[in-house]
């Protein structure tokens, strides 16, 4: 609700509508998706700086790294 509030979206799911997951709760032993990179929607299509979203697994975090690929 907070995102359309503002107008804005997450860049992740755009790129990756079935993103993977982001976050290992070891103690609960669940997956979810609590990691995003926000953007207000007109940026999206005024800009397009935004070309590529990778998600990474990281081996020392409880967290995936996600990369964000921007056109200088």
């Amino acid at each position: 609700d907070t995102l359309d509030h503002r107008d804005s979206t997450d860049i992740v799911s755009t790129f990756i509508p079935k993103a993977e997951y982001t976050f290992l709760s070891s103690a609960h032993g669940t997956f979810s998706r609590t990691d995003h990179i926000t953007a207000h929607k007109s940026a999206l299509n005024r800009y397009n700086r935004y070309k590529k979203v990778d998600i990474t697994p990281c081996t020392f975090s409880d967290h995936n790294a996600i990369k964000l690929e921007l056109d200088s």
